[in-house]
């Protein structure tokens, strides 16, 4: 998938004391925290119109319960719109009727402006006696509350959806999730008002016990997402784990949302979660797992409390974010572009005898922060000029490729209203051997030229390729006795024949069997072949790879590369480790 960029920070106004709760978890007063100032932006309506179109996009979705929302009070805590710019998903763990003015302001700040969707959470252990006949559920109520609070109460609030917390403990079981038979039909009918079959555009999340048995076993079908408390993770085998369970009510893996307590663990990012052999906070285990495997997204339970991080308001959810997501930089007034391959990468080239190499090809594509204005074609350059700063900041020696080994196939092309260069015209990177030396090594530094388009301007997060790039020094090898040796062509024996360094009998049969030439050699014993010599009368091969032809014996003159199918094996028909290439010598 392609990761979409956006900056995370976040809107505050004032000072920011946090204000105490009853929990004993709930975090201290900190001092005066201003994000902006920590990481300047401008917030303009560019920006926002940008934010918003990146909301629409495929990529990670950052998720979180939030509660003590009030909208009021010293503490920006208390607003939603504290919440980092790029979160997704924000689902109300507090009140979420009886609006004040306040709250309404603020949610409708966070949706209108940040494009965040802010859904709110109900408890799936009971229906509202308001609904019940003689304290009873019954079919009529069922109908009757999923429109009241899946329709009405949507409209009423402007809310962008519903989370039912669905769990089985003890404490949480009730008359409406305790028998399948009501909560599917509440989820039924849920589904005509939110989720993927309502046509709606408002989403229907499932979070808890995802893969309880209680649920109905089409619950994947009617919802947008599941949210899996995926509490004290210690690594992504506890999601797999989790992921696998909860296939079996239907969930697609790219459907699962997982999450972390910050009730308890928003100090640390979670609890400890081992990652390539290091230990990281498990929210951003969480966001390496969205990234690099299937969920859908990472989020974390009372995500406010996160608010009061001493070196930075929702340091954690920040970092997720960035690991999933990473942000571009650059000139935030203007559609900063990506190279999407942006990075380093190694290539070693290989030498055939007569001195020519294979090519190797990389191919690339562009990214934009917003939807293009108007059609675009912007070429990709070779910088060497960036060379010397590369070898400065990594203590490297590496020297500027020479620009004739390098080639690009096309420009990259941007459809107006299109994100992404077009896939139709697929652009790679050529690089062969011309003008390199075997042993030295060299870089490419390769970018996107956008400075002749008004609007556009590199992110610089991302903006360049470097390619290291080294040629292997060919070495001959001696002389190996064929001894035992048997050498078919497309299943005809041509050993003697072929060995013999004559331009007779089966050298000429040989290149006539078929255009398709499959090679047979039986080394008797394990060997490894580092150059192999062939040679043929006429110039009919089309497909094997790095040979020389001679029509004497003694001028070989390398001919076209192609393809060989070839089969080594030890003597007793098992295939050996065995090295060949397809070469040969410059002279016979």
């Amino acid at each position: 998938m392609k990761r979409e960029l956006i900056h995370i920070l976040t809107v505050m106004a004032g000072a920011a004391l946090l204000f105490a709760c009853e929990k004993m978890t709930t975090p201290e007063p900190v001092r005066i925290q201003y994000p902006d100032k920590q990481s300047p932006i401008l917030r303009d309506d560019a920006y926002y119109a940008r934010l918003r179109a990146y909301k629409q996009t495929d990529h990670k979705l950052a998720f979180g319960w939030y509660g003590s929302w009030t909208g009021i009070g010293a503490s920006e805590q208390s607003r939603l719109r504290s919440a980092p710019d790029s979160m997704d998903i924000i689902s109300i763990w507090s009140q979420w009727h009886s609006l004040s003015p306040e709250q309404l302001e603020d949610k409708a700040y966070v949706q209108q402006i940040k494009g965040t969707r802010v859904v709110f959470c109900i408890s799936a252990k009971d229906m509202p006696e308001e609904f019940k006949v003689n304290g009873q559920i019954t079919e009529e109520g069922i109908v009757a509350y999923a429109r009241a609070w899946g329709k009405d109460s949507m409209d009423k609030y402007q809310y962008d959806g519903m989370d039912i917390d669905f769990e089985t403990a003890v404490d949480h079981q009730g008359p409406m999730n305790k028998n399948p038979e009501n909560f599917k039909r509440f989820a039924e009918e849920l589904s005509k008002y939110i989720g993927p079959k309502s046509g709606t555009g408002r989403l229907f999340l499932i979070d808890g016990n995802i893969d309880s048995n209680w649920l109905p076993a089409n619950i994947g079908e009617l919802c947008d997402y599941a949210v899996s408390q995926a509490y004290n993770c210690s690594g992504a085998g506890n999601l797999r784990s989790r992921t696998q369970s909860a296939a079996g009510r239907g969930w697609r893996p790219e459907q699962i949302i997982f999450t972390e307590n910050f009730e308890s663990l928003w100090q640390t990012g979670g609890t400890s979660y081992g990652y390539n052999g290091t230990s990281i906070p498990s929210l951003l285990g969480m966001a390496y797992f969205a990234l690099e495997e299937t969920s859908a997204g990472f989020g974390s339970y009372h995500m406010e409390y996160e608010y009061g991080n001493a070196s930075m308001p929702y340091k954690y959810i920040r970092e997720a974010i960035q690991i999933a997501n990473p942000a571009p930089q650059g000139d935030y007034t203007k559609n900063l572009l990506t190279l999407d391959q942006a990075g380093e990468t190694t290539v070693e080239l290989t030498p055939s005898p007569s001195g020519a190499t294979e090519a190797v090809t990389i191919p690339l594509s562009g990214s934009l922060s917003a939807v293009a204005a108007g059609e675009m074609t912007l070429p990709l350059i070779l910088d060497s000029s960036l060379v010397g700063p590369y070898n400065e900041y990594n203590y490297t020696e590496y020297e500027a490729i020479d620009p004739a080994s390098v080639t690009f196939t096309a420009p990259l092309h941007f459809a107006a209203g299109e994100r992404h260069s077009s896939a139709e015209t697929p652009v790679q990177m050529i690089i062969t051997g011309k003008g390199l030396e075997a042993g030295k090594e060299y870089l490419a530094a390769v970018r996107i030229d956008c400075s002749g388009v008004e609007g556009v301007a590199p992110n610089t997060a991302r903006e360049v390729l470097y390619v290291r790039v080294s040629l292997k020094s060919r070495q001959m090898a001696n002389t190996v006795a064929i001894s035992g040796w048997t050498f078919t062509a497309n299943e005809k024996d041509y050993t003697t024949a072929m060995s013999d360094g004559q331009l007779t009998g089966g050298w000429t049969a040989f290149t006539e069997e078929t255009p398709e030439i499959k090679v047979k050699i039986d080394l008797a014993a394990p060997r490894t072949i580092v150059d192999w010599r062939m040679g043929s009368i006429d110039s009919s091969f089309k497909n094997l790879r790095d040979i020389e032809m001679s029509l004497d014996g003694q001028k070989w003159v390398a001919q076209a590369s192609g393809t060989v199918e070839l089969a080594l094996t030890d003597g007793t028909g098992a295939i050996c480790n065995c090295a060949v290439r397809w070469s040969a010598a410059t002279s016979a």
